[in-house]
């Protein structure tokens, strides 16, 4: 094997580790974020929204660092042997770190032990007052007491047929998995598996490094997302955020058509194609990765929202397997799809499951930031509830004006 072919195998592995490594955070990212909300809202002081978006948040950094670290040692010999054993450096940190991470309070609750509930708390809510503490802990209890109830009185199969039979559950079902099959089936994570490779294709001399780009702008919008998620809502950030998909995967179709005219409607490796459109590929792929981050990205892994008590665990459960199965559709079909339509066919294709996910959240994903679980409950009794919902949000909005104007009042008075 001469030297050009050395660097060629050695650069093409570098590349596949690289992508490896995101296919690692991306898998990762799903096991974290099913972790039940109702224990991680005891640790952060933060709206549900927040709460969520914030753990895509440092995922994402994750994604930007492994791709930092891909493009790095691109051009390094024997490089993704450093890539392989770099990675048990964060495995190594968080072991250490689990001999400093204190029980949950809600286990801790279970277990019968109020004081240490109560003190984890005071370290949690650091800036609270003690009767507030108290108040928390309190709360917590009734909630435990209510899920061991529940567990008691229950069986997993009737539980099993409420989420499926009953119309309020069932609703809420298929909000949560059509929301879980939309983020996959936009085609968002063939992207981060195979970006390096797609843009060494079209030309890019650095394609990590442009991989990069991609990973950094998931990144920067997903800190959009963390702080106007709670305060514009679930529903508005997605009505807005998915045209903004379908606009980039259908510009990026249109550019694969022109810019593989020479070659079939194929790409072949080592083709010299036009700048001009692989820089429209390129632009086309921030604009679709932008408003994925902005909306699709954080907005399913809300899905804690839709479900009661009882049901919440088997619904988490049911959407988070449509994610995973959807995830394993999608990365399974992507190089046969080229393949077979073409790289213009195959971005026109996921632009048109983009339509019709937008489509399902126009119809069926009603507004749920801000609501109580019985108030959700409220939403899906008669059909998706999308015009209950706004009802039910405008009238709290208009007591806590009410409520504001009164302290107003008796402040002035007092004064």
């Amino acid at each position: 094997m001469d030297a050009a072919e050395k660097d060629g195998t050695r650069k093409d592995t570098t590349k596949t580790m690289t992508e490896g490594s995101i296919s690692e955070v991306n898998s990762l990212e799903d096991v974290i974020r099913d972790i039940d909300s109702g224990e991680i809202n005891e640790l952060a002081v933060v709206a549900e929204g927040e709460e969520k978006t914030t753990c895509v948040v440092m995922i994402t950094l994750g994604q930007v660092i492994a791709y930092g670290i891909g493009a790095g040692f691109f051009h390094v010999k024997g490089g993704w042997r450093w890539m392989v054993g770099l990675g048990a450096v964060p495995a190594g940190v968080q072991i250490f770190f689990l001999f400093f991470l204190p029980e949950s309070p809600r286990i801790l609750v279970r277990r019968g032990d109020k004081g240490g509930a109560h003190r984890i708390m005071t370290k949690i809510y650091a800036h609270a007052k003690p009767e507030e503490v108290e108040l928390k802990v309190k709360v917590l209890q009734a909630a435990v007491h209510q899920s061991i109830e529940i567990t008691r009185n229950t069986t997993f199969l009737q539980r099993f047929r409420s989420m499926i039979f009953s119309p309020v559950n069932r609703r809420a079902l298929i909000v949560g998995c059509g929301m879980q099959a939309f983020q996959q089936l936009c085609g968002f994570n063939t992207l981060m598996y195979y970006s390096a490779t797609l843009f060494k294709e079209i030309g890019f001399d650095q394609p990590t490094a442009v991989g990069l780009i991609i990973s950094g702008t998931n990144f920067i919008f997903t800190l959009v997302a963390l702080k106007w998620i709670d305060k514009i809502g679930r529903r508005k950030i997605m009505v807005w955020s998915a045209p903004g998909m379908i606009v980039g995967l259908t510009l990026a179709s249109i550019a694969f058509h022109f810019m593989t005219q020479k070659t079939g409607g194929n790409l072949i490796d080592g083709t010299e194609y036009s700048r001009a459109w692989s820089a429209i590929v390129l632009l086309s792929m921030i604009v679709f990765v932008a408003s994925y981050a902005t909306g699709l990205g954080n907005v399913p892994w809300q899905q804690g929202e839709l479900f009661g008590l009882e049901v919440r665990g088997i619904g988490t459960s049911l959407s988070t397997a449509t994610n995973w199965a959807g995830n394993l559709v999608i990365g399974s079909t992507y190089l046969s799809l080229m393949a077979a339509i073409t790289p213009a066919g195959a971005f026109g294709f996921y632009a048109g499951l983009c339509l019709l996910g937008w489509l399902f959240v126009l119809c069926c994903f009603p507004e749920t930031a801000g609501l109580s679980l019985e108030e959700v409950k409220m939403v899906f009794r008669a059909g998706f509830g999308i015009k209950e919902s706004q009802r039910l949000r405008q009238a709290k909005q208009e007591i806590k004006d009410r409520e504001k104007e009164r302290k107003r009042d008796v402040r002035v008075e007092t004064a």
